[in-house]
């Protein structure tokens, strides 16, 4: 509960302290830390478990907090506060606002196809990176033979490099709009993932492992497109004064689609495998960027 209150203000904030031609490095840094510390913190989290005691694991994540505390209080010249008396009136008045406000925000969601797409986009996005850190740890100890613990190193950091590569080609070489950059991120992300589910039938290829690491370039690489994209879409079309509540709508869907997608995901490979829950995954993405690229198509007009 308490994460719904800084998160969306983490994003929002976003386009008050950078300016507007520089949102996409802007976005393209946090999305980079984001996706890196979801995949490193799943990929270690059972190793350190072993090595620590579940107790020294949070103190741990409590210090980095108060780490980002002390960072963010620093910031403090781009606040603007508004000085009220704490009563139990003003605290039922500002219950109601925030009810109409989310409302409000809801409509203008639903009705504005600019933030609405990228908002969907974006969901299903994280529902995707949710159900591949699931699926990671076991996929690489049966299918790439790799320990747990070194699946970080050898999935990470190929994928953080195509993060890197991804980040160039919007800020420098962009020549798609947002729109069209993310569908055919999806469908690179999708072929990587067929490509990298089958991996079991070409492992007696002398160069299985460097396929198997440009396939995770290729992963880094298309994911960075959809997110950084879409994120930059939702600032770029969100009002100021409505922004805080348009990110308060995508975290609590990306709260949703990090955990429940996955814990359905988890549950598939354990009645099946690891590499029939890959699959389905990646030819559900792929399926969805051919989709989206239909519909991103230009429409011909009838002969007259």
């Amino acid at each position: 509960m308490i994460t719904q209150f800084f998160s969306p203000a983490e994003t929002s904030s976003i386009p008050v302290l950078i300016p507007k031609e520089k949102l996409v490095a802007a976005n393209s840094v946090v999305m980079t830390t984001m996706y890196g510390s979801l995949l490193i913190g799943y990929s270690l989290a059972g190793p350190i478990m072993t090595w620590i005691s579940p107790s020294w694991l949070f103190l741990v994540c409590a210090l980095l907090y108060l780490v980002a505390t002390f960072s963010v209080n620093r910031m403090t010249e781009f606040d603007d506060k508004r000085e009220r008396r704490i009563s139990l009136t003003n605290l039922a008045v500002d219950v109601e606002n925030i009810w109409n406000e989310t409302k409000s925000s809801l409509r203008e969601v639903r009705v504005n196809k600019r933030i609405l797409s990228p908002m969907i986009k974006l969901f299903i996005g994280w529902m995707m990176l949710g159900c591949f850190i699931v699926l990671l740890p076991s996929f690489g100890e049966s299918i790439l033979k790799i320990a747990p613990r070194y699946v970080g190193p050898a999935i990470v950091l190929p994928a953080g490099f195509g993060m890197l590569i991804g980040t160039y080609i919007l800020e420098r070489k962009r020549v798609f709009s947002f729109a069209s950059a993310i569908n055919k991120g999806f469908l690179v992300v999708g072929a990587a993932l067929i490509m990298f589910s089958v991996y079991k039938y070409y492992d007696g290829f002398f160069a299985a492992r460097v396929i198997s690491i440009v396939l995770a370039v290729l992963l880094g690489l298309g994911s960075s497109i959809v997110y950084i994209s879409a994120q930059t879409s939702l600032h770029l079309n969100s009002k100021d004064h409505n922004r805080g509540r348009v990110f308060g709508i995508v975290t609590m869907l990306l709260n949703i689609a990090i955990s429940i997608p996955a814990l359905i995901v988890g549950g598939i490979a354990d009645l099946t495998s690891p590499f029939i829950a890959m699959l389905a995954l990646a030819l559900i993405i792929f399926i969805y960027g051919i989709r989206l690229s239909f519909e991103d198509a230009p429409k011909t007009l009838p002969a007259t």
